[in-house]
């Protein structure tokens, strides 16, 4: 799986390899010193707090309006 996503491979040979190994060592590299890393940590702890906060709003509006729909069929069923 790893060898289809490096280019430059067309066969397992070791200079082949060695070279590929170093072209994605040096990419990773780059990512980490780069600004995008950090910045791609932030947007997903911010979208975890989002949906964080999302579930619980619904949650509490699942529960206010079930407690009023309990309530209206209390009221129904003692008419």
């Amino acid at each position: 799986m790893l060898l289809t996503t490096l280019k430059g491979v067309d066969k397992v040979g070791t200079g082949n390899w060695r070279n590929a190994m170093k072209n994605f060592a040096k990419k990773v590299q780059r990512f980490l010193v780069s600004e995008d890393g950090p910045t791609a940590v932030e947007y997903a702890v911010m979208l975890a707090l989002i949906v964080i906060v999302c579930l619980t709003a619904i949650r509490s509006v699942g529960t206010n309006a079930a407690a009023t729909f309990t309530g209206v069929a209390g009221q129904l069923t003692s008419s």
